[in-house]
């Protein structure tokens, strides 16, 4: 900060060749980044302005989880994303205390673009394809993404007791996409392998613009009535295509979705609520309008007909906190419609497909309910017991089968013991804890029935050390911390989708603030 100005700039660089698990090095793994962020802004009290430039570039290659490469249903497997590359020019405005019932406006606005390209090489058996082989495909897809997005919030005090916050959000993303396949399809059989080489060139667009407002009112000594409401006017496009089985296309939706809770504090400890919201998730460009190649050697087709997914959720929890003992317990509820996957094409209405392919759809449902609890307790002397809980249970809805084996632990969470002092103006401070969830198992259907895939439960212990000090005359301060993280050298994947972790390893952080 120099007087009312004040400016940041950062650079930075991360590098990550390779993932040590206890069975081994994972191949083919690489992850660098690079980034540049600068801002300037002006903060006289009550107004203030910045502006911003934001540069992020990312290059990865993902090493293939063992057993994908079968050597019948995938004989290779390999994904890449050697560029995703982001530029951003951000502006913001907030003003405070303008008038007695305005106590804050706010204005934000940016642009950005991302450039995108995906790489696969893949392989192996098509038992379904039309007609059945094996197939030998290079996937390249290479996007321009360009997202405008500006929001203006109003906080008002209009009456004694009352707080309402209304704003309006306008976001657009226009997408220019290509993509292509090239490689062989070799049918069973005495037919011949022949050629495959298929490019699709797409231009679509998503643009949403939103009203909403808030209101919380502090109706009696220790109550409050929190009340919400946004209302949607969605714009989805395909504008140009060179597929023969994609035609351009456009069409509007209009939501309003609420939320509301109420708040009870009967004592300076203790706080009960109960909530209600609901979601409203609008489905991507992707699955509306340019569908994908990756994955297995299908095409997934977009559907333009596709319902956005929606959902409920009820919550009723308690938070307690004296200085010495803390808790805070939640129940939770969640029913959520038009959940969209992929199937057979076949099945889809309203999708012009070629034989063989999958298409996007609105095919289940899914309940979830649970619980979740984070207690502590600080003793005497600087020493803190602390642990978390999460119980979940998920029911997946779908038109030929109901599973509550949808993918993630009936039980996650963490336990540790922590200390905390002050030794020569020095902040010292260290944690051991243990970490862990149960079995995860997920259901699925296919050809010949009902499959089920597991990955087992597991518990980490680890240790962190760490200490912060805060010069006396400049206004620097100094953190340095340690993380024994994985002691035991657990082999674990802590969901179905992410590789297998990190094995025992040490991590040092070291950060000055002026």
């Amino acid at each position: 900060t120099v007087e009312n100005f004040n400016y940041r700039l950062f650079s930075g660089r991360t590098e990550d060749f390779t993932r040590i698990t206890p069975v081994g090095e994972l191949p083919d793994m690489y992850y660098g980044t690079g980034s540049l962020d600068a801002r300037l802004g002006y903060d006289n009290g009550k107004h203030a302005v910045s502006f911003g430039y934001d540069r992020f570039g990312l290059t990865s290659r993902s090493s293939t989880p063992t057993g994908t490469v079968d050597g019948a249903f995938f004989t290779k497997f390999q994904l890449d994303m050697p560029q995703r590359d982001r530029e951003k020019f951000s502006a913001f405005y907030e003003g405070k205390n303008i008038a007695p019932w305005l106590s804050r406006l706010s204005a934000n606005a940016y642009h950005q673009m991302i450039n995108r390209q995906f790489l696969q090489d893949v392989a192996g058996m098509l038992p379904t394809g039309v007609p059945p082989g094996t197939y030998n495909y290079k996937h390249a897809d290479t996007d321009k993404l360009s997202t405008t997005g500006a929001t203006m919030q109003a906080d008002l005090t209009l009456v004694p007791n009352n707080v309402l916050i209304a704003g309006i959000q306008y976001l657009k993303d226009e997408q220019d996409r290509k993509a292509s396949r090239i490689g062989t399809y070799d049918p069973f059989g005495p037919v011949k392998a022949y050629a495959i080489n298929t490019s699709v060139a797409t231009l679509s667009s998503n643009a949403s613009t939103s009203l909403y407002a808030q209101n919380t009112w502090s109706f009696a000594p220790g109550w409050q009535l929190i009340g919400g409401a946004r209302q949607y006017w969605v714009t989805t496009a395909l504008e140009e295509s060179n597929d023969p089985v994609i035609k351009p296309n456009s069409r509007s939706d209009m939501k309003t979705i609420g939320s509301g809770s109420l708040l009870w504090t009967p004592l300076d400890s203790l706080t009960l609520r109960a909530g209600w919201g609901q979601g409203y998730i609008v489905p991507t460009l992707l699955q509306l309008h340019t569908g994908s190649f990756f994955g297995s050697g299908f095409i997934v087709r977009p559907n333009p007909n596709l319902l956005p997914e929606t959902s409920n959720s009820f919550e009723v929890g308690a938070r307690w906190n004296d200085g010495a003992f803390r808790l805070d317990a939640t129940g939770y509820y969640n029913e959520a419609k038009n959940y969209i996957i992929s199937q057979t094409c076949t099945t889809v209405p309203g999708v012009t497909c070629l034989p063989g392919e999958l298409a996007y759809t609105n095919i289940n449902a899914a309940n979830t309910w649970g619980a979740e609890i984070v207690a502590g307790y600080k003793f005497q002397h600087g020493f803190e017991v602390y642990g978390s809980a999460t119980r979940m249970r998920r029911e997946l809805v779908f038109t030929t089968f109901t599973t509550t084996l949808s993918g993630v632990p009936d039980w996650a969470g963490r336990a540790g013991l922590r200390y905390d002092t002050t030794i020569q103006r020095v902040n010292v401070w260290t944690d051991a804890y243990i970490r862990g969830a149960t079995h995860i198992a997920q259901e699925s259907s296919g050809s010949k029935g009902n499959t089920v895939t597991r990955v087992n439960g597991w518990t980490t212990y680890n240790l962190e050390v760490g200490g912060t000090y805060k010069e006396p005359v400049e206004p620097r301060e100094h953190s340095l911390s340690v993380a024994l993280t994985n002691l035991g050298n657990k082999t674990y994947r802590s969901s179905m989708e992410e590789l297998t972790a990190p094995g025992r390893a040490i991590r040092v952080n070291y950060r000055v603030t002026f």
